[in-house]
């Protein structure tokens, strides 16, 4: 699909868009940065950041890829809790564009999503989260700079099984 002028100019995605009246009323309005901010991080961690806000906030990506501080956090203090293309390099906007709106949410409740969880917003904005979804993200990073089409499952992981297997997960 190709994306739209007029998408183009939207972001992908914003807390507040996730703040109604499906929201748990249980949680902190925090626990709707998760999702993005996992996000957030593999784009940080890949290098896929406009050198505008590469230069703008070095020390807090450098924080980020060293897993000091999360890219919900990041989100939060640096983006106003939105993704915007104007935050992407031009390769981070082309993937995004590519996976974000059609598969991420897909895939990020496929691997996170526990049916113990009453919603996707209880999952955890842990180290743990991240890796398991780091490993979806590379996968159809991979699959994009192949030129495969994602199915809603592209990494063909279970991230339950990534999370339980993982002794050192935190």
């Amino acid at each position: 699909m190709d994306t739209s002028e007029f998408e183009k100019m939207l972001p992908y995605d914003a807390v507040e868009w996730h703040l109604n009246d499906n929201y748990p009323s249980s949680l902190s309005p925090d626990n709707a940065r998760t999702h993005i901010g996992i996000y957030l991080t593999w784009l940080i961690e890949q290098r896929m950041m406009s050198d505008e806000f590469e230069h703008a906030h070095a020390d807090l990506l450098a924080q980020c890829r060293e897993h000091a501080i999360k890219g919900s956090e990041i989100l939060r203090d640096c983006c106003n809790d939105t993704l915007s293309r104007d935050l992407l390099s031009p390769q981070g906007q082309e993937f995004s564009d590519y996976y974000y709106v059609d598969s991420y949410v897909s895939d990020f409740v496929d691997t996170l999503d526990d049916e113990s969880y009453p919603s996707i917003f209880n999952v955890p904005d842990d180290w743990a989260s991240y890796k398991a979804m780091s490993e979806v993200l590379t996968r159809a990073y991979q699959s994009w700079l192949a030129g495969d089409k994602l199915d809603h499952s592209a990494a063909g992981l279970n991230g339950a099984d990534i999370l339980s297997n993982d002794p050192n997960a935190d």
